[in-house]
């Protein structure tokens, strides 16, 4: 970064002044976007039950949206619900996978700043085998 200095010579009556300025300068406006990491538990669904999602941010985040896909059968990923305060995290399906949902999905977390940067996470793969192994489940109350 050059720095520039400007020589100033003033001349008053009887005076002569001579002198260096050096503007203050400002930092770049920030550029690097935010960051997000996301884990998901657990990764093996084999009684019915939701997953939890959990969101790691960078600072400066303000939103973490989380995304799923069914893998092999959605074009697209589907958002499924937005966290505006950390930690970020969201409990999918609410009422827990089934049967009909046997497969296996993929999940993403996106992150959106103060600046209006944005980032996608890594992403999570978890198999849902709900009725497909001798895994006794937990009765309900």
């Amino acid at each position: 970064m050059k720095v520039r200095y400007v020589l100033a010579a003033l001349l008053m009556p009887g005076w002569f002044l001579t002198g260096c300025y050096q503007p203050r300068l400002q930092p770049p406006p920030e550029t690097t976007g935010p960051t997000v990491h996301l884990s998901v538990s657990p990764t093996r669904v084999a009684c019915p039950a939701p997953v939890t999602l959990t969101a790691t941010a960078s600072s400066g985040v303000i939103r973490v949206d989380f995304y799923k896909q069914k893998l092999g059968a959605d074009p697209q990923p589907l958002l499924i619900g937005t966290d505006a305060s950390a930690p970020y995290g969201l409990v999918y399906p609410e009422q827990g996978f089934g049967e009909p949902d046997d497969g296996a999905y993929g999940f993403v977390a996106r992150a959106y700043d103060g600046q209006g940067l944005e980032a996608s996470g890594n992403l999570v793969r978890i198999t849902v085998l709900i009725g497909k192994v001798d895994t006794p489940c937990p009765q309900n109350p």
